[in-house]
């Protein structure tokens, strides 16, 4: 064992650590180097090495020779993200969505329909979210189950709204693949508006009702049975209600919307900011967007007949608390 190696094994790390992005040219030896500090770099902010190597090849004009280098030998760019970024042929595959993009907000809206009697919910809605390219891409990677949402119209703000030339949908995985023609740029600032359905679960009878949007029954004290909507999305479910960047390291400020059957109420995440009848027979509930940036399956709602009671908490804060649950029970 030769103790000088293992005394210069931190001098090298250290070097490749600071080494900067800019050293990288389109030889191989500096874009090696910059591949290595990659491997090196804290993960801090989510991204995996290959992503902090793609970052470097773009910012250096080495997307030629990262290409060569990660997608020799026949590859198709399935598993190479900047072959796959830039490409309307080559899709993204992995488990994790890519890092090719960030979400910056989004914006919920929901319309929920149904009867307490009856059940047979049903939902709809639209999601804008802000979007900033990490690196040069054509295609957006966001999390949806196709199993239970249905895209139903989908734009991208650039200079004029576009629409995908394609949405690929990898059951798999969880996600789907918008593929657009004009690739989006760093530094630029871009709105993606999706509308959606989803599949209302029943929580009584399937494996996973108790998942994603689904629906329960409770009985009264004359046995009659009551039914409402909730939700519960961790650690996973999110992309069972609506599209999304349904990951923890994708935070965003939500904001959300409900358009629900006059009577109901309807509770989420943060307090309502408005309630006020839309039409005859809708009512709107208007939630403000939340203080801090939450992961996508950090928000939830409920439609129900329930009742509710508030109090103070016995804390030294006293903290405003509402309980809500079925009319002769609270």
């Amino acid at each position: 064992r030769d103790t000088r190696y293992m005394a210069a094994t931190p001098v090298l790390l250290s070097v490749l650590l600071f080494l900067p992005y800019t050293w990288c040219t389109c030889s191989s030896e500096k874009f090696l180097a910059c591949w290595q500090q990659s491997i090196f770099q804290p993960m801090s902010d989510g991204c995996d090495s290959t992503m902090h190597a793609a970052r470097c090849a773009i910012q250096s004009d080495c997307t030629d020779y990262f290409d060569e280098f990660f997608c020799s030998e026949g590859d198709t760019g399935n598993n190479c993200p900047v072959c796959s970024a830039l490409s309307t042929t080559k899709l993204y595959k992995g488990f994790f969505l890519p890092d090719y993009v960030h979400p910056t907000y989004a914006d919920l809206a929901l319309t929920i329909n149904g009867s307490v009697s009856k059940g047979n919910w049903k939902m709809n809605g639209t999601i804008e979210m802000g979007i900033e390219a990490v690196v040069p891409t054509r295609q957006i990677v966001i999390s949806a189950n196709s199993t239970a949402i249905d895209l139903t119209k989908v734009t991208l703000l650039m200079d004029k709204d576009v629409s995908p030339t394609k949405i690929v949908k990898v059951a798999q995985f969880q996600y789907m693949i918008l593929i657009f023609e004009e690739a989006l740029d760093t530094g630029k600032k871009y709105t993606l508006t999706i509308e959606f359905t989803t599949t209302v679960l029943d929580g009584r009878h399937t494996v996973l009702g108790g998942s994603g949007v689904f629906s329960q029954v409770y009985n009264d004290s004359n046995k009659k049975p009551h039914s409402f909507v909730t939700t519960s999305f961790e650690p996973f479910y999110g992309r069972w209600a609506y599209p999304s960047f349904d990951e923890p390291r994708f935070k965003t400020h939500m904001s959300l919307k409900v358009f629900a059957p006059k009577g109901l109420n309807v509770v989420s995440t943060m307090p309502k900011l408005v309630h006020k009848p839309v039409s005859p027979t809708t009512d709107g509930w208007y939630f403000p967007p939340t203080p801090i940036p939450i992961p996508s399956y950090a928000i939830g709602w409920t439609v129900s007949d329930f009742d509710s009671i508030k109090g103070l908490s016995t804390s030294v804060q006293k903290t405003a608390v509402h309980i809500y649950g079925p009319p002769t029970r609270v």
